[in-house]
């Protein structure tokens, strides 16, 4: 027995002398890594951060634009505060220093230690408090400056309400809107057009019913400058937004935004309403079929009957719109399937994933797009729109220089997607055979010498797989 205890009492020894032994061999390495001279003490003042200096966490940190150099202070009250409350979207720069950032020569186990070592008398400012009050104005002096210029600082959402609330007295439906009060109103839309671009802006002006309060109203304004920046201010919250892109379809946005587009003769409007329509409903199979059940399809489809230099321009946006909504559907497919075969779909988190994937490719199956539209020829549409307007001039001797390459790139693209649907019509055309080869050339000698990943090589290779496709 005594044997065990003698043992236990030795390893205990050496296991005490390894712990002083780390001890000692940590504190020379502070000692000799760290000095006094290099540990920044901060204060409420700004000073300059040293090259590879660690400095301790929660500071306020910004670099000096007219020195270059990084700078530190404490936070004052009302930054701590701010930081507290995370109310505002003004955010401050955040002074966390976590240790990968940290020098490579210290770590934060040296950097906690070494804060230990900072001597009292560095705590004790050497500046005489009377000589810094003359110096400096106090914070109280500075805030009651700024009050009596009526400065003071909002956060988005504060701003974003009273522009509703101005909005609301300035605007009545049945009202007759004189010109004063029309560039009032501009003046807020343009305001709230800037706001929206923000994700989080737009869910709250979604919330406190701006959609149905002031966007459809003013869809259904008599000023067409009220409504055009309208289709802009939604076109801006639904972007990439399907909180906002749903509030939009459940208030009613698309009629009044296809009324525009079909009774409207103004391009800006016509033009604004596309896009705030394709905002809308890119990437929700939903509001597709609600476009569809309105009437959407007929009225966008109408536009290539018109014949104009705006209405060649309205065709292409439509042109786009439609592609891409098509694309959508088959890149829904495409990730079902990639996510299937990568991942591990026992995982019930995956599993919900997937699940959700496969229940918006059944969406865009039961929609039928492209049936619908090839129906309504739009196989005949591309081709008349490509081959009346792949040229600027309408006559005399074409070569590269005369190429509209807008037309080229939408249009040629277009046909690409629906190749297979119109494979049958492509070929039976002729006239569409020979633009085609045209092109073709033309686009070889502008490629000629550019970089691979360049427009017009891009727009070659695009022509090349059609080439192929129709056999010509």
């Amino acid at each position: 027995m005594n044997r065990y205890i003698i043992i236990l009492f030795s390893l205990f020894n050496v296991a005490l002398i390894i712990i002083l032994w780390k001890n000692w061999k940590l504190a020379n390495e502070i000692n000799h890594q760290v000095g006094h001279s290099d540990v920044f003490v901060p204060t409420n003042e700004w000073q300059r951060i040293k090259k590879d200096q660690a400095i301790p966490r929660g500071l306020h940190v910004r670099i000096n634009l007219q020195t270059g150099e990084r700078e530190a202070k404490l936070l004052s009250n009302e930054e701590q505060s701010e930081k507290l409350e995370e109310k505002t979207s003004l955010a401050m720069v955040n002074a966390d220093i976590n240790e990968e950032n940290l020098s490579e020569n210290l770590n934060y186990h040296l950097l906690k230690e070494s804060l230990k070592n900072i001597p009292d008398e560095m705590n004790n400012s050497d500046i005489d408090s009377d000589q810094i009050k003359t110096k400096f104005r106090s914070y109280e002096e500075l805030k009651k400056d700024m009050s009596e210029l009526n400065l003071q600082i909002k956060t988005d959402i504060e701003i974003l309400n009273e522009l509703v609330v101005n909005f609301n007295d300035l605007f009545k439906i049945s009202e007759v809107i004189d010109p004063q009060k029309e560039i009032k109103l501009l003046s807020i839309l343009k305001d709230l057009e800037y706001l929206l671009h923000q994700v989080d802006n737009a869910v709250e002006f979604s919330k406190i019913n701006g959609i149905s309060d002031v966007i459809i109203p003013c869809l259904y304004n008599s000023s067409i400058h009220i409504r055009t920046a309208t289709a802009r201010i939604l076109a801006s919250a639904t972007q990439n937004n399907p909180v906002v892109q749903i509030a939009s379809v459940k208030a009613g946005v698309i009629s009044p935004l296809l009324k525009n587009i079909a009774l409207e003769k103004t391009y800006e409007i016509r033009s604004s309403s596309i896009y705030a329509l394709s905002c809308v409903i890119r990437g929700f199979p939903f509001s597709e079929i609600k476009l569809i059940e309105e009437g959407g399809l007929s009225v966008l489809l109408s536009l290539f009957d018109e014949d104009s230099m705006n209405a060649v321009k309205l065709q292409l946006k439509v042109v786009t719109f439609f592609n891409d909504l098509l694309l959508e559907k088959e890149d829904a497919e495409l990730t079902v399937e990639e996510e299937k075969l990568l991942r591990n779909i026992t995982e019930p988190s995956i599993m919900e994933e997937i699940k959700l994937m496969t229940e918006k490719v059944r969406q865009y199956k039961s929609i039928e797009l492209l049936s619908k539209l090839i129906e309504n020829g739009w196989c005949s549409k591309l081709y008349n729109l490509l081959v009346t307007n792949i040229f600027k001039k309408k006559i005399g001797k074409h070569n590269e220089d005369n190429l509209n390459h807008d037309v080229a790139d939408t249009v040629l693209n277009a046909i690409l997607a629906v190749s297979t649907e119109c494979e049958a019509f492509f070929k039976s055309k002729e006239s569409f055979k020979i633009v085609l080869e045209q092109i073709y050339n033309y686009y070889l000698i502008l490629s000629s010498g550019e970089d691979v990943n360049g427009f017009y090589s891009e727009m070659y290779n695009l022509l090349d797989k059609l080439y192929t496709k129709f056999r010509i």
